[in-house]
């Protein structure tokens, strides 16, 4: 019996899967997070995990649903640059049979024009767009991903300004949100050749950690490995020495794929779940893993969550037992 199989025959993992079948039929929106193109996503992964029709013409109503979807919210978890950025993803692993341009290009349209405006405006709009880049990235357009090109030169000028204003105490900015922003303009960066960092941004960025400001996190550190970094910019003060001693190691360990697959778990916040979770879901403790998940994802609208929610941890568990073709086309979704 392989593992799919056993998967399949799981009483916890059908029961995530009703959860999440319940919930597709009450969802508010049509975007990336807790909207209908995202579950598409999430159900014809499934559908493919475990071979089940009826779980792909789910998906393909709730994808039919965002693209009909009438808005100019152009966000990536809202509006139409999640749904767009979808699309692409299901188009370009062969998950539908369909051509982009044809389904979506009055969309694009508009995202493009709305991003030229939004560029212009004030600081926090303009820095909310980073994830709305990765739909541009990702269409294979030449005029589209050199325009998002562009606004990451933007992007880059924008948190410069954010990381000097802080550092001279003249704003007042939601750290945690900072953090989720540098760290999705690191990903978004990640997805091109030969695209730098300005220097000035990076020496921003280190006078804010060696401040106490900013925290150096695995997500942060995994970004920058990715991306070939050195880290002798931040020239860290000998007293923080034992401190970065420590993060080194665990950024190793964490880096190093001893606990294989996980770090994405951990990066979100499920590292409780990772031990015997294969096992609870095999040998069908349900009441445990529904204890524990009600711990770890409080609230319908984290559960919900394709982000943080019982969606990304089903994900997870395809990813951790699938292929390898299928592991590197769910990386970039998990590592959101």
């Amino acid at each position: 019996m392989t593992l799919k199989h056993s998967y399949s025959a799981s009483p916890v993992f059908a029961g995530l899967v009703d959860y999440l079948k319940m919930n597709a039929t009450t969802l508010g929106g049509s975007g990336y997070d807790q909207g209908r193109s995202g579950f598409s996503l999430l159900f014809f992964e499934l559908a493919d995990f475990l071979k089940d029709d009826a779980l792909e013409n789910l998906a393909s109503e709730l994808l039919m649903q965002a693209l009909l979807t009438q808005t100019r919210n152009i966000s990536f978890d809202k509006g139409l640059s999640g749904i767009g950025y979808v699309l692409e993803y299901l188009i370009q692993n062969r998950l539908v049979d369909a051509r982009f341009d044809e389904l979506f290009a009055a969309q694009t349209e508009l995202v493009v024009s709305e991003l030229e405006r939004i560029m212009k405006e004030d600081l926090s709009k303009c820095l909310s767009q980073v994830r709305t880049l990765r739909f541009l990235l990702g269409s294979g357009n030449g005029e589209y991903i050199s325009l998002a090109i562009s606004y990451l030169d933007v992007l880059q000028e924008r948190i410069n300004e954010v990381f000097q204003q802080i550092l001279s105490r003249d704003r007042i900015y939601d750290l945690d949100l900072l953090a989720n922003v540098w760290n999705c303009l690191l990903y978004t960066i990640s997805l091109l050749k030969d695209y730098p960092i300005r220097q000035d941004v990076l020496k921003n960025y280190g006078h804010l950690y060696r401040s106490g400001m900013l925290k150096y996190d695995f997500e942060t550190r995994y970004w920058f490995q990715v991306l070939g970094m050195e880290e002798r910019w931040m020239e860290t003060p000998a007293d923080l020495s034992g401190r970065i001693l420590w993060e080194q190691r665990m950024a190793d360990v964490f880096l190093s794929g001893l606990r294989e697959h996980s770090h994405f778990l951990v990066i979100h916040g499920h590292n409780s779940l990772l031990e015997g979770l294969g096992q609870k879901l095999l040998v069908g403790d349900k009441d445990k893993m529904e204890k524990e998940l009600e711990r770890i994802v409080p609230g319908k609208t984290k559960k919900l969550s394709l982000r943080n929610g019982i969606p990304r941890l089903v994900l997870s568990l395809i990813y951790m037992n699938s292929e390898p073709s299928v592991r590197k086309r769910l990386w970039p979704v998990l590592m959101d």
